[in-house]
């Protein structure tokens, strides 16, 4: 992989270029029709509401029914969606260029009213409650200039906000004004390749868009959970489903010796066991932090225990984000300086350290932290891993319901606008109920916020990664990839960053 400079990658105005329209219109030759069955590992639990989340599982749904203004392509640069063009008017005001003749699967016109009527909703007291809120709410008011222009006006300086707008999907106005965030999600409208024909928790069952400005290659698509890298495998390799996503590294040569293939992609985050730092531990100490690092044989890791499907990670970016720092080295492990930082520190005995994880975690997690819990006792240090499920994590880290625990696994993402700050956010005096509060980095990341100069920014957010490095907040392990399993029906499968690319997804003729 290699980082891409500033220049090419965020340009602050961004016109439409023929080379844009065919990365977002072109499509290979393909036999049209045909159905597909994906087996994921949870839907989205907010249902067909796309202002609910804005991680995974739920980012790898969204882009069947909805569309953002702008999108992030497969080497990570920002283009055109719903949006052709985006401009600063100044450090507090965006004029945003829309793409003509787009409507909704319900006719309705996608337009600058859709999109100031989209702000509107974020900016409602029910829409301040909704995950993509936190991409949204530097926007203050969204002004329609025309019908295919509108201006957005930040209560901030905001230069971070094109790649926000990759997280915040367009909802028909007329509809959701009708419907209101409950009934909306069981019976979604978007102008995406495909329309909802059925929206629940046992699936989502969606047709083909008759209004998509980039229609479908296929007849009829359903999304169906199924928990567990393992249960995915079984589902593929029986006909359950045709796609697994998400499935161990090690498996791809059972699905080969079956008839089909797999296909990695990034998943443009960083696996950590992130510290927690504002209660007494000790892990309050730099010397203990950094001797944990040092005690961790990540080259083993993603050698054995990943199939050498990724690297150790040098920061907390990984090489395709805005911000990251080339030329930072692997911190090696070495065993006998850990322990004669933990001795200085005066733990040569080691401490307890419990931390959680979620149930369901990505394939191979609970493997890679045995294995660093592993590490971690040559230096006398218990790391006792505990499960919990989805929701009570969700109250852990946005209640500070933390127990016992004095570190939790935790994946640095840099999704969906591909911004290294984006996990700093979380990670930082930044959080509402923050677990590591160091206000030099936060002051960091608000400054970059106001720096227009994206070659400047782009240095900013670099020296954040390298200060990081130097008093690390976490346990830093490995760029994360996903595998996802395809059989032999498949013709065409795009996921970059995990986004599925359903407008190109075929199967055989």
């Amino acid at each position: 992989m290699t980082n891409r400079t500033s220049i090419s990658r965020r340009q602050a105005t961004l016109s439409l270029a023929a080379a844009s329209i065919a990365s977002l219109t072109s499509r290979s030759p393909q036999a049209r029709g045909g159905s597909v069955k994906i087996g994921i590992s949870a839907l989205p639990p907010g249902l067909g509401n796309p202002l609910s989340s804005l991680g995974f599982p739920a980012l790898s749904v969204w882009p069947a029914v909805f569309d953002t203004l702008i999108q992030v392509n497969a080497s990570g640069d920002l283009v055109p969606s719903l949006a052709l063009s985006w401009e600063p008017e100044g450090e507090q005001s965006w004029l945003i260029r829309l793409r003509p003749g787009v409507q909704f699967s319900n006719g309705e016109h996608c337009d600058a009213q859709a999109v100031a009527a989209t702000f509107d909703v974020l900016n409602s007291p029910e829409g301040r409650t909704q995950a993509v809120y936190r991409d949204a709410k530097t926007v203050a008011r969204a002004d329609v200039i025309d019908p295919l222009t509108v201006r957005l006006h930040t209560a901030t300086p905001d230069a971070a906000l094109p790649g926000k707008l990759t997280g915040i999907r367009i909802l028909p106005p007329v509809y959701f004004a009708e419907t209101g965030f409950s009934d909306f999600a069981r019976a979604p409208i978007g102008t995406g390749p495909f329309m909802a024909e059925r929206w629940d928790q046992r699936s989502v069952e969606l047709v083909p868009n008759p209004l998509a400005w980039r229609p479908p290659a296929l007849d009829r698509l359903s999304i169906v959970p199924v928990p567990g890298a393992v249960g995915r495998l079984q589902a593929l390799l029986s006909g359950g489903v045709d796609i697994a996503m998400n499935i161990n590294p090690e498996d791809g040569a059972v699905v080969e010796a079956a008839g089909g293939r797999t296909k990695t992609t990034a998943r443009a985050a960083v696996l950590a066991l992130q510290f927690i730092l504002e209660k007494e531990s000790p892990l309050t100490d730099a010397r203990v932090r950094r001797a944990l690092n040092l005690a961790v044989n990540r080259r083993q890791i993603t050698e054995y225990i990943l199939a050498g499907a990724t690297e150790p990670a040098t920061q907390l970016a990984v090489p395709e984000a805005f911000g990251y720092a080339p030329g930072l080295p692997i911190m090696e492990h070495d065993l006998e300086q850990a322990q004669s930082l933990m001795a200085e520190a005066g733990y040569e005995n080691g401490f307890r350290l419990p931390m959680t994880m979620t149930l369901g975690s990505s394939p191979n997690d609970t493997a890679v932290f045995q294995q660093v819990a592993a590490d971690l006792a040559r230096i006398g240090v218990e790391l006792v891993i505990k499960t919990i499920p989805l929701a009570q994590f969700s109250r852990f880290l946005y209640d500070g319901d933390w127990g016992d625990a004095l570190a939790f696994a935790f994946h640095y993402g840099s999704m969906p606008s591909l911004d290294s700050t984006i996990g700093l956010r979380f990670n930082s005096c930044l959080w509402p109920v923050p677990w590591v509060c160091d206000p030099t980095i936060s002051d960091l990341v608000l400054a970059s916020d106001q720096t227009f100069d994206q070659a400047k920014r782009e240095q900013l957010l670099q020296d954040i990664q390298r200060r990081l490095m130097t008093d690390l907040p976490c346990l830093i392990l490995h760029e994360t990839r996903f595998q996802n399993g395809l059989s032999g029906k498949i013709a065409q499968f795009d996921a970059p960053f995990g986004l599925i690319d359903y407008a190109t997804l075929s199967v055989k003729g």
